[in-house]
């Protein structure tokens, strides 16, 4: 008998360890948006939760790494590293440097075995523009969440000096000093993300801050000119926030009613919900001369390269799992954001969110009608910081709208140049090795830091 049971405990253990070599285990990075509540670990844990009870051959561990930038270095140094995450949701910004040096696959074979043009129709087009690689038509991305900069406003406050909602710039810089007091701005504009809501002011202008070619700058535009002239008089009048108001408590700060509208993003629905004490609602941002327009934000999936093909099938697994109906729901209906498949908002869940909270359709309906990608270049963080630097000094009047465009235009125009020449000198195309990969990018890092030091 004795013999028997160790008989049946060693078949117990081989088949266990079998089972368990059988097991998938994938690492999932994911960010926590700066200024964004809405239980976002709880959320996420629970999904992921489902998907690892639905699918028992693979284990999912989700990373939460900070804010985007945070989180997009941690997934760079693992890239360097040789250690790649399986699946990680990165902001759209990042497309360029993940394709151009190959940390990415392609998902077009995944999207093929799921449906293909069927299956994308679960989603808005629009959404895409940030995830396709245009030379060959390469999806790259996959959406994961989106949202647009939308202007908050504060009906009672509205309502007591008798000011329409503004729909144009004009009638933004107007309502913006009538309703500036001694302890009120009649505007807020927030820090660390300016050069996104700008961006929308551009659009609105006719212009961009570079062009779909990632590498083309055109921050000295005449578009540009007139959407910095735009928030240049409103600073000197005093009727928005000098300096930029921290991203981080903007939302918290409107909800507390020291600004009287705001622009921030739809992820910020939430947390106005459920701290406003008084009436509130979102709208389109303010058109300019060129008509309405917005850049489209958030995080795309992606797919990493150089790990083993079983973890990449997982990975698309788990990307089809999260963006399904139910879960986009979820999504939405916890954070704000746009729902990423079309399917959400037919879903209990959603129907009712809207029911309560209507102002979250504000988004998606500017994105589908006046949405731009977001503003992409190889070099993007260097990129960024000199367009962030220059409009914050037009803000704070410590440069003119020339100096600035001038300094803008020519610092994020050597940053991408001299990627482009690292490229040229140490890649080696779709071939590139980990070693190399990670050698371009600590010295992109240095050059980066020597760069923004320069500029």
């Amino acid at each position: 008998m004795k013999i028997a049971a160790i008989a049946l405990w060693l078949i117990h253990q081989a088949a266990s360890a079998k089972a368990e070599s059988n097991v998938t285990d994938i690492d999932f990075m994911f960010p926590l948006a700066e200024g964004i509540d809405g239980s976002l670990v709880d959320t996420m844990n629970g999904m992921v939760d489902a998907f690892n009870k639905e699918n028992p051959d693979i284990v999912v561990t989700p990373i939460y790494a900070g804010s985007y930038a945070d989180e997009y270095a941690k997934v760079l140094a693992r890239v360097a590293e040789g250690n790649p995450p399986a699946v990680a949701v990165t902001n759209l910004y990042t497309l360029p440097e993940l394709a151009s040096l190959n940390m990415i696959i392609p998902l077009n074979e995944y999207v093929k075995a799921s449906g293909g043009e069927d299956y994308l129709n679960q989603f808005y087009s629009a959404m895409f523009r940030n995830a396709v690689v245009q030379e060959g038509d390469y999806i790259e991305g996959f959406p994961m969440m989106r949202s647009t900069p939308v202007l908050y406003y504060n009906q009672d406050m509205l309502d007591e000096k008798n000011i329409s909602v503004p729909t144009t710039w004009e009638e933004l810089a107007d309502a913006a000093s009538e309703l500036t007091t001694d302890t009120v701005k009649g505007l807020g504009i927030p820090d660390n993300w300016q050069d996104w809501i700008f961006g929308a002011f551009s659009s609105q202008a006719g212009s961009q801050l570079i062009e779909d070619d990632w590498t083309t700058v055109t921050f000295d535009s005449t578009g540009n000119t007139a959407a910095l002239n735009a928030w240049n008089e409103m600073a000197r009048k005093g009727s928005m926030t000098v300096p930029l108001t921290s991203w981080s408590t903007a939302i918290t700060d409107f909800s507390e009613g020291k600004f009287a509208m705001l622009y921030f993003t739809t992820g910020g629905i939430t947390t106005a919900k459920q701290s406003a004490p008084f009436n509130w609602s979102c709208a389109f941002c303010p058109a300019g001369p060129n008509g309405f327009g917005v850049e489209e934000g958030g995080g795309d999936f992606h797919i990493f390269n150089n790990i083993p093909k079983a973890k990449q099938d997982a990975a698309w697994k788990l990307i089809y799992f999260l963006t399904n109906p139910e879960n986009a729901a979820i999504w939405s209906a916890a954070t704000g954001y746009i729902a990423v498949n079309k399917g959400a908002y037919e879903t209990e869940l959603m129907k009712e969110a809207v029911k309560e909270t209507p102002q979250r359709l504000v988004a998606k309906d500017q994105m589908e009608s006046y949405s731009h990608a977001q503003t992409m270049s190889v070099d993007i963080q260097n990129v960024r910081t000199v367009f962030k630097n220059n409009i914050a000094a037009v803000v704070d009047g410590t440069k003119t709208v020339d100096q600035a465009q001038t300094a803008g235009q020519e610092g994020a125009s050597a940053f991408i140049e001299s990627w482009i020449l690292l490229q040229s000198m140490t890649a080696t195309g779709s071939a590139a090795s980990s070693l190399t990969m990670g050698y371009n990018l600590i010295l992109a890092g240095i050059l980066g830091v020597v760069g923004a030091y320069v500029l």
